[in-house]
C-alpha cells in the first residue's frame, strides 16, 4: 500500500497507492478512520459546520498522507464516506 515515488523536484518520498481494489479498500478504512478521529467521533450531516469540516478532513488527510486518488477515485471515496458516516449518525441516534 506504500509506494516510493518522486515529487515535482525530484525528492524521493512515500504515499500511499490507491491503485487496485484491495488498496482501495485499506486506504478507504483508512481515511474512514482519520476523520472520525478529526471528527472527535461526532458527526451530524443536517449542520452545515460538521460538513464543512467533513470536507476538510477529507481533503487534509488527502494531502498529509500524500495519498494520489483520481476525481473519479476522489469522488467516490468521498461520497462513500460521507454515506457511511450518515449510516452510523443515524444508527447512533435511532
Amino acid at each position: 500500500m506504500i509506494a516510493r515515488c518522486t515529487n515535482t523536484k525530484g525528492q524521493l518520498m512515500n504515499r500511499l497507492d490507491c491503485s487496485g481494489e484491495e488498496n482501495t479498500h485499506a486506504v478507504k478504512n483508512y481515511l474512514r478512520a482519520e476523520i472520525i478521529i478529526d471528527l472527535e467521533g461526532f458527526f451530524d450531516p443536517y449542520s452545515a459546520h460538521d460538513v464543512a469540516m467533513f470536507e476538510h478532513s477529507f481533503g487534509g488527510v488527502i494531502a498529509r498522507k500524500r495519498i494520489v486518488l483520481s476525481r473519479m477515485e476522489r469522488k467516490r471515496l468521498f461520497e462513500e464516506l460521507f454515506r457511511e458516516l450518515c449510516d452510523i449518525n443515524r444508527a447512533l441516534h435511532s
